[in-house]
């Protein structure tokens, strides 16, 4: 979505899907000239807090993508708030999100709880559903992986966290973020869980909150035409579609790898390196009293859930593919190249908005969203079907340890028959 939509696709679809860009904007507030700092020239040790990673649970204030995905879903069930008052019961029955928050001394008893009711459009998860023709009965199956995760902290009696756990229940990430902190008055040791069920949390406290819906709801055009607009639809269409591979490779501050990400795969359309940090042995001194996660994507706390670590970048890298280089020499990576990879050229004469359009700009690629992509299909002749091994060349360019998430796009085809709604492999 990052470098395929257009900023007005975003802008109409950005509320209901739940989607913002993460953005950190920061600011010293002394109202003295110059105030504005922004993240690069921000210390460090503000970037990052000990066992929580980026960010940290203080900072989300500097992260506006965050105030707007809270202002969407943040909505208080008790009180005689303006939505309670006017749509009293009505509110679950039209799926509207539900909040509540309180306080207890028992263990193990929520203190906060969030039911948002999830919108996918399955064409922006999966590629094949977006280049599926009109066809007449079709059945099937469809199954949604999802993420859902458990983080666990400690603080003492001032509030400074201790230790923390983060645990995948499924997936790869954390798919919540919060701004909530612990107790500065006493010890405590508290959880943060974010999950895909439609139940009802088990709370003696907070039982006002409700989840809106249960099940999850499919919506599908029905297109009903003339006979001889479907005589002229019904035939058989090859579809081609991209399919993901993922690795991860590990990287030691300002180290080097090269190795392979694949031994092998057949027609690999484009390679993507997303860079982030994870546990250093030896940090800088700057940061000698600081702890990073192994995996800040399970973080609630940090932002590479949704992008990659701040200032997370790669020197001297190069793609290799069937033993051949991509690139002449091993490349500086910059965001002209990054913007080079994924442009649409030529379409529509370039009158397409849609494909000369992406939501990140020069200083968030810089700052948050360092992606490395390589586009196979315009750097390679077409694959004769042979599976072809992929290997990577780079430099990690900063003083943290680096775990690299490697993603191969390889294009695969079907064959569908839009009259009886039969899907075959080409």
């Amino acid at each position: 979505m990052l470098t395929t939509w257009s900023r007005d696709e975003f802008e109409k679809n950005k509320a209901n899907l739940g989607l913002a860009v993460d953005d950190f904007l920061y600011d010293n507030d002394d109202g003295t000239a110059n105030s504005v700092v922004g993240l690069e020239n921000t210390v460090a040790t503000t970037l990052f807090t000990n066992k929580i990673g980026f960010q940290g649970i203080t900072e989300q204030k500097n992260n506006h993508a965050y105030e707007e995905r809270a202002y969407n879903i943040n909505t208080d069930a008790t009180g005689n708030t303006a939505r309670n008052v006017l749509l009293g019961p009505s509110k679950d029955a039209l799926g509207l999100n539900s909040c509540q928050a309180g306080t207890s001394a028992i263990a193990g008893e929520y203190l906060y709880v969030c039911y948002a009711v999830a919108q996918v459009r399955l064409k922006d998860i999966s590629d094949v559903i977006s280049k599926l023709p009109p066809t007449k009965g079709i059945k099937g199956q469809i199954t949604i992986n999802y993420n859902s995760a458990v983080a666990t902290l400690v603080s003492d009696s001032s509030g400074v966290v201790t230790g923390a756990t983060f645990s995948p229940s499924y997936g790869n990430c954390m798919p919540a973020m919060t701004d909530l902190v612990p107790s500065a008055s006493v010890a405590n040791t508290w959880e943060i869980i974010a999950e895909v069920s439609g139940a009802r949390f088990n709370s003696v406290v907070l039982t006002t909150a409700t989840p809106s819906i249960s099940g999850a709801k499919l919506f599908v055009p029905l297109y009903v035409g003339q006979p001889s607009v479907e005589r002229a639809l019904n035939q058989k269409k090859s579809v081609k579609y991209l399919e993901r591979f993922q690795t991860t490779i590990e990287v030691n501050p300002n180290g080097s790898y090269s190795g392979s990400i694949s031994s092998g795969i057949v027609n690999p359309k484009r390679i993507t390196l997303y860079p982030f940090y994870t546990t250093t042995p030896t940090m800088p001194s700057a940061l000698s009293g600081v702890t990073l996660p192994a995996d800040p994507m399970l973080s609630p706390y940090t932002h590479e859930g949704f992008g990659c670590s701040p200032l997370a970048h790669l020197r001297g890298v190069q793609f290799i593919v069937a033993g051949k280089p991509i690139y002449q020499s091993p490349m500086d990576y910059s965001f002209h190249q990054f913007n080079e990879e994924i442009l649409k050229m030529g379409l529509d004469g370039g009158l397409n908005s849609e494909q000369s359009s992406g939501l990140i700009d020069f200083r968030q690629w810089r700052q948050l969203y360092s992606f490395y992509t390589c586009d196979l299909s315009r750097k390679i002749e077409g694959s004769d079907g042979q599976s072809v091994p992929c290997q990577v060349q780079l430099t990690n360019a900063t003083s943290l340890k680096m775990r690299i998430v490697c993603e191969i796009e390889y294009e695969k085809e079907i064959v569908v028959d839009t009259q009886y709604g039969i899907i075959q492999n080409a």
